[in-house]
């Protein structure tokens, strides 16, 4: 990964899993950016498919590289970006 890449990756955003094979949605909320290690600290919450009727389950915290912040295959697209007034 190259030095001078740019992520626009914030704290309070919300991403969604674009990989498939997970099969479960999975939602991303940021709640600490790191740029010495170029990872992102974020609290997972999924959605199992045909189990508890398509709760919201809450799961861990993970840490996840700032570059797989990206709509793709096995990336993240954004989906709640973080106001102007927050």
């Amino acid at each position: 990964m190259a030095a001078d890449v740019e992520f626009n990756v914030k704290v309070r955003q919300v991403y969604k899993d674009c990989d498939e094979r997970s099969g479960c949605d999975r939602w991303l909320t940021i709640f600490l950016v790191d740029e010495a290690t170029r990872k992102a600290t974020c609290s997972v919450m999924s959605r199992v498919r045909g189990i508890r009727d398509g709760q919201l389950v809450a799961g861990r915290a993970t840490k996840i590289r700032l570059d797989r912040f990206r709509p793709g295959s096995t990336g993240y697209r954004l989906v709640k970006e973080v106001g102007a007034y927050e």
